[in-house]
């Protein structure tokens, strides 16, 4: 998998952030610039989140979140309604609320299945939610979905949640803990894949 999202997925497969080598420059697709961004990664997701002095959501969090809004499955963005997930803009963002609840993507969240400290398995991270190519039903929105550190789709992508306990890192910090993880992942062939992960996330102090 890729640490930080699937960089390599091209656009056809929505592929929206690609290398530039004469600029040495991540870039966005043209026309995709207010998009939400899928093919991350949870570490992606958490690196990002920690970048702005966020995180992402508790499983809980989301779940009460969903709970407690009025949700029409015939407006949602779920179920191949719509070819792909839909930018947010000036015609659909309300300031001040919580935007697509429910639909267009899934997204990941902080937590995951406990796992006791011997178990060989990766540590997974859960997923909440449907997505444009995901039913429309609430079953799809509440069921246990998860997914390895590394893992991806074109499904997930990422909400954050304010939370004054958590310090915004630098970019230097947050470029030194990736080296970090890409040195884990390079040198954790005696550790079971829960071990190596569990240093993995403790990077992050989640």
């Amino acid at each position: 998998g890729q640490i930080l999202f699937n960089e390599n997925m091209i656009h056809e497969r929505g592929g929206r952030l690609h290398f530039d080598t004469k600029t040495e420059k991540y870039e966005t697709d043209i026309g995709y610039e207010n998009h939400p961004v899928y093919w991350i990664t949870w570490i992606g997701a958490s690196a990002f989140a920690l970048s702005k002095g966020l995180r992402l959501p508790l499983r809980e969090e989301i779940d009460y979140l969903v709970q407690n809004t009025q949700t029409s499955f015939k407006t949602i963005n779920a179920g191949h309604k719509l070819d792909d997930v839909q930018p947010i803009n000036k015609e659909n963002f309300i300031t001040g609320e919580v935007n697509d609840v429910v639909g267009n993507l899934a997204i990941w969240c902080s937590d995951g299945q406990k796992q006791k400290g011997n178990d060989p398995q990766s540590t997974t991270r859960y997923i909440y939610g449907t997505a444009w190519n995901r039913p429309a039903t609430l079953k799809e929105i509440t069921k246990d979905h998860s997914r390895p550190l590394t893992g991806s789709s074109r499904a997930v992508g990422i909400r954050l949640v304010k939370d004054p306990s958590i310090p915004k890192i630098g970019f230097t910090d947050i470029v030194k803990k990736i080296q970090k993880i890409n040195t884990i992942l390079i040198n954790s062939k005696n550790l079971s894949l829960h071990e190596r992960d569990v240093q993995i996330i403790n990077l992050f102090n989640l």
